[in-house]
């Protein structure tokens, strides 16, 4: 892999995924990124190249072939908002792009992420958005959901989940990865816990909705969400 990473990386295409600071600091993550390049650039696809274009089978790496992810931290996108995919994907690309009156409403970065998006163009990322939320996010759950803790009210105003969700571009919490909506709270609660890593979420409204709650609430309020059916009443 180390040989793998310097070969892209003399012909530049490991600097457009990672930043020469990440690349010192964080080698694992630029060598795993290169890697899915390669391998959805010169070969080595699956079926799902025969249907769609190689850009959603290097994004299949970590979200799964259907759009569910086997790792914890990885979101499912399967059967997510169109409008919300768009707006993160678009958030990824041109990091900060929304604010108003000069302070920062929402933002959003990821090393990867950052990298992946930053050459699609606005139609690339509609149909990247389109695709996943067209698949289904997995059968009804099986198991009785969590009683409702105290925080997940507030949330359910604009994300739904034992009632419905009323906006279009606000993200589904119900059946997400417990992990990966703990890691995201925890991002937002404290937003430059990460800075030096590149990995960051602000959203003003969520920063102030959780600005009460404990670690030990975001983690009733993760393991909630969770245990609901992806399926949340319309």
């Amino acid at each position: 892999m180390t040989k793998l990473v310097a070969i892209l990386f003399e012909h530049d295409v490991g600097w457009r995924l990672c930043n020469r600071e990440l690349a010192m600091t964080r080698f694992h993550i630029c060598a795993a990124a290169a890697g899915l390049f390669l391998a959805a650039t010169l070969g080595g696809r699956s079926a799902l190249s025969q249907e769609t274009p190689v850009v959603i089978e290097i994004c299949a790496q970590c979200h799964g072939e259907a759009g569910i992810s086997t790792a914890p931290l990885t979101p499912n996108l399967a059967g997510q908002r169109q409008k919300y995919l768009l707006k993160q994907l678009r958030s990824f690309r041109d990091p900060g792009r929304e604010s108003a009156d000069g302070e920062l409403l929402s933002d959003r970065s990821h090393p990867i992420m950052n990298a992946m998006t930053e050459r699609l163009n606005d139609a690339e990322l509609f149909r990247l958005a389109k695709y996943y939320s067209k698949l289904s996010c997995g059968p009804e759950a099986s198991v009785k959901p969590l009683p409702m803790p105290e925080g997940a009210d507030k949330c359910e105003v604009c994300h739904g989940g034992s009632r419905s969700n009323p906006f279009t571009d606000t993200p589904v919490l119900a059946g997400q990865k417990a992990d990966y909506l703990l890691r995201q709270l925890d991002l937002m609660r404290k937003p430059e816990r990460d800075l030096a890593e590149r990995n960051k979420r602000r959203h003003r409204l969520s920063e102030i909705m959780l600005d009460d709650l404990d670690r030990d609430q975001l983690k009733d309020i993760s393991a909630y969400f969770a245990s609901l059916s992806c399926h949340i009443p319309e």
